[in-house]
């Protein structure tokens, strides 16, 4: 390599020089010892059209060109000149020097590798000829995927290298979203580890912690090379594919003899300390306990203390405590609920069916009970009941008996207190009508007077055969009063079908009931489910998970009774 002096007004910035030009602020570790002593150590140069370009020295020469407009001078600079045309060399020179005295920036490391590798050079080669790892270089190379504007956010100074790094994993439209909330005024861009679980839509989920076959798989999936890990690019996607293989798991146990599994929430910590070991055929079960990072961890053959303490006290001949799970199905407005809505689809029933509800009437009467309908104070479930088909119905057939009656007011008077009408007035208004009409009055009045929540409206609903399928539509109130995790789980099983609510096995209760409504309405792209209605509104009565029924509906034997005694007519 031939050394001249070079007048520095020949001197270009090189396009291979790995380092751009600088601003004076940058240069004040140089700039004093240029001006007392000037450029020492040669600059490495190489000929072009108009003179030569800085191969190595970029910061000398952006020094010394300081002090040459300082003091006018034509300075004459120490150059080793080089072959013209070698691109790939030049830069390799660039970068030995600047990596020798200091490390420079991940942005402007990819820059340098990338002109390296449009010159020829594989990532074996780049990674061998600056003795640093393949892995470095991928990492760096990886940056090119970036937005230029993340680039000069970074460049700027706004934004750290671990940011920068995370947003390699998202896609192009993910970065620009990213960008719109860094650059919003009412919006905050996540950062820091909030921000691969923004790129991720949710947790971060190693792909090390997937049950399912990720051959399979048709979700995606993003390599974090400055992890070294590969995570799943959508949590959601995720989910569905683990709960799907979390049943199939369930499944299993469940063929192999296990008598119960129980998957828990995610997030739920399984405590052991409450539990004892026992085999399957004393009836251990099988927790299967779900990390918010998709871990799965089994524990088999377990019982809970008591339930093991019983276990051995039955052995030892002595008392067996009951175990409650200290729940009922239905909590108590969501029973109300129930209660209030069969009581109207029966008593609309009863009320076009004169001759029951004629000698139901009797019966009631007889017996002197004027306890009617029980409603609500929650407005929200008497606006459920009133809005329905079946209670509109009613009040036509209420309707039509007032008006036959020649009350003008409503059906209360019939059974109303001293104040209202006297029985003398009432059956004077009686004798003047046909039995016909009188049986008609009878039929509304022992509907009107027909107790909510009883074991006489299951009765008739299935003496009967009420059905409220065609009626009963589905609304916010009902969700909203189903609380229990194992019991929406079961609607949604219902509603949607197996598949579905294996795939949202871990889900929590608010996503499984925006998925039943979503099937319900027929909205959100699912197919609409109709005439579904829940096995509470089924005659007789009918549970899910807890056969506790409805409070007062306990007696099965007496209701038996009853109906075989109807039956029997």
């Amino acid at each position: 390599m031939e050394i001249k002096q070079i007048s520095i007004k020949d001197l270009k910035h090189c396009p291979a020089n790995m380092r751009k030009p600088q601003s004076k602020k940058h240069l004040g570790d140089i700039l004093p010892s240029i001006r007392q002593l000037g450029v020492v150590q040669s600059l490495v140069v190489r000929p072009n059209c108009e003179g030569f370009e800085v191969v190595a020295g970029g910061r000398r020469l952006a020094a010394a060109s300081i002090v040459a407009e300082e003091t006018g001078a034509d300075l004459m600079l120490p150059c080793g000149i080089m072959a013209d045309g070698d691109d790939a060399a030049a830069l390799e020179i660039s970068m030995i020097e600047n990596l020798g005295r200091k490390m420079p920036d991940p942005i402007q490391q990819y820059l340098a590798f990338s002109k390296l590798h449009k010159e020829g050079r594989s990532v074996e080669d780049i990674a061998a000829f600056f003795g640093i790892s393949t892995q470095l270089v991928n990492k760096r190379m990886a940056l090119g995927n970036l937005n230029p504007k993340i680039h000069k956010l970074f460049q700027n100074e706004d934004l750290d290298a671990g940011d920068l790094q995370a947003l390699t994993l998202a896609s192009k439209e993910r970065q620009k979203e990213w960008l719109c909330l860094y650059h919003s005024e009412e919006e905050r861009a996540p950062s820091s580890w909030r921000l691969k679980d923004w790129i991720c839509g949710g947790d971060q989920i190693s792909v090390d912690v997937a049950l399912f076959d990720l051959n399979a798989f048709e979700g995606e999936t993003v390599t974090d090379l400055f992890e070294d890990n590969v995570c799943f690019a959508n949590a959601e996607q995720f989910w569905t594919a683990q709960n799907e293989a979390l049943a199939a798991m369930k499944d299993a146990y469940l063929a192999d003899g296990w008598p119960e599994v129980i998957v828990q929430d995610i997030g739920a910590h399984f405590a052991s300390w409450d539990y004892k070991e026992a085999p399957k055929e004393t009836g251990g079960r099988v927790y299967i306990e779900v990390s918010r990072d998709g871990t799965v961890t089994t524990h088999e053959g377990l019982l809970t203390r008591r339930e093991a303490a019983n276990l051995k006290a039955a052995e030892n001949g002595e008392e067996v405590k009951p175990v409650s799970s200290g729940r009922t199905e239905l909590i108590a407005a969501a029973e109300t609920y129930v209660s209030l809505h069969r009581h109207a689809a029966v008593r609309t029933k009863l009320a076009a069916t004169p001759d029951v509800a004629y000698r139901l009437m009797v019966a009631e009467f007889i017996k002197n009970r004027r306890s009617r309908a029980e409603y609500t104070g929650n407005a929200e479930i008497a606006d459920s009941v009133e809005s329905t088909a079946y209670s509109k119905r009613f009040v036509t057939q209420s309707q039509k008996a007032i008006d036959v009656l020649g009350l003008g007011k409503n059906l209360e008077y019939l059974l109303g207190d001293s104040h209202r009408l006297s029985v003398e007035d009432i059956f004077a208004k009686l004798t003047h009508l046909t039995d016909r009409q009188v049986m008609q009055i009878a039929a509304v009045a022992a509907a009107e007077n027909l107790e909510s929540g009883s074991m006489i409206v299951d009765v008739l609903g299935e003496y009967l055969d009420v059905d409220m399928k065609p009626d009963w539509r589905s609304d916010d109130t009902f969700l909203g009063l189903i609380r229990a995790k194992d019991l929406i789980s079961a609607l949604l099983k219902q509603v949607a079908g197996k598949k579905v609510a294996d795939q949202n096995l871990t889900a929590t209760g608010k996503v499984m009931k925006g998925i039943i409504r979503d099937f319900l309405t027929g909205e959100n792209g699912r197919t609409k489910v109709e005439g579904w209605t829940p096995n509470w509104f089924k005659f007789p009565f009918a549970s899910y998970v807890r056969d506790d029924g409805l409070k007062e509906i306990t007696d099965k034997k007496t209701r038996k009774g009853f109906l075989k005694s109807l039956k029997a007519r």
